[in-house]
């Protein structure tokens, strides 16, 4: 027996979940006891990568750095297009020319790394034009040969 479907009679499909991204004192506030950032100060907001600092000082502290929307971007640490988590534990409070500059990641060490060298002021992470590609095999995505044991993935800069 074979059954025929038309758009009438078709199921609707499942409507995906809404994603549900963490605000800037959770990203913070989870980053900021386990050292991975150094002395990460939590008491004043700040790009993770060039370490700017938004001037809000009045109000509680979790306000604070909710209100700096504006001034600090959540991105990404493994790209969200690459099957990153939405969490706390891939995501960095950077300010706009940090998002901008980093490369998209598909290993979460890597980007670790990236941010806590710097971010946008570290031109050591540009892409190298005449590099020769190898799979990594951490992340899978391609690299320098010459950047194996670092597992960096600097080939995929975003525009």
């Amino acid at each position: 027996m074979q059954v025929q479907l038309t758009l009438d009679s078709a199921l609707p499909l499942p409507r995906r979940p809404r994603r549900r991204i963490p605000t800037l004192w959770a990203i913070a506030s989870y980053w900021a006891p386990l050292g991975v950032f150094g002395e990460l100060d939590i008491d004043q907001p700040h790009c993770f990568g060039c370490s700017v600092v938004a001037d809000i000082l009045d109000g509680p502290l979790r306000d604070r750095w909710n209100s700096c929307t504006r001034l600090l971007d959540k991105a990404h640490l493994v790209d969200h297009a690459l099957n990153g988590l939405d969490g706390p534990q891939n995501m960095v409070a950077l300010c706009y020319q940090c998002h901008r500059a980093m490369p998209r990641f598909s290993c979460g060490p890597d980007a670790i790394e990236w941010v806590r060298s710097g971010g946008r002021m570290t031109l050591d992470w540009l892409p190298k034009p005449d590099a020769e590609l190898a799979p990594c095999a951490r992340s899978g995505g391609s690299h320098a040969v010459a950047d194996e044991p670092q597992c960096r993935n600097r080939l995929q800069v975003m525009a």
